[in-house]
């Protein structure tokens, strides 16, 4: 039950932020900031003073900005936590000492 319910609210949150934020205009206004990376030099200053990982986390934190793959962020987190809540309901309810996929070694297939 918990799965459904975290599936059905990432899905539906993930749909929010995309149609939420595609609706936004995007306004070209020359004084508007540009991006942290819009150059070379300013990529190359920025993986010299924060290292590889921060050069990645900027791309990252600028590729967020944007409603589609935030909700694919979204979407996709909630996937994955809703998998887990399925995977451990499957185990508690097959009981103790019975691995996920509800066999044991040695077990017959009954049809």
């Amino acid at each position: 039950m918990l799965g459904a319910v975290v599936l059905a609210a990432g899905l539906v949150g993930a749909a929010l932020v995309y149609w939420t934020g595609s609706g936004t205009a995007v306004s070209s206004q020359p004084d508007e900031a540009l991006p942290l990376l819009d150059s070379k030099v300013d990529s190359r200053a920025l993986e010299e003073n924060q290292g590889k990982a921060g050069l990645v986390m900027t791309r990252l934190r600028e590729e967020m900005q944007q409603p589609g793959p935030l909700a694919l962020v979204i979407a996709a987190s909630a996937t994955i936590v809703s998998l887990v809540c399925f995977r451990i309901a499957d185990w508690v309810a097959s009981g103790p000492g019975t691995p996920p996929g509800g066999r044991r070694p040695g077990d017959r297939e009954t049809r």
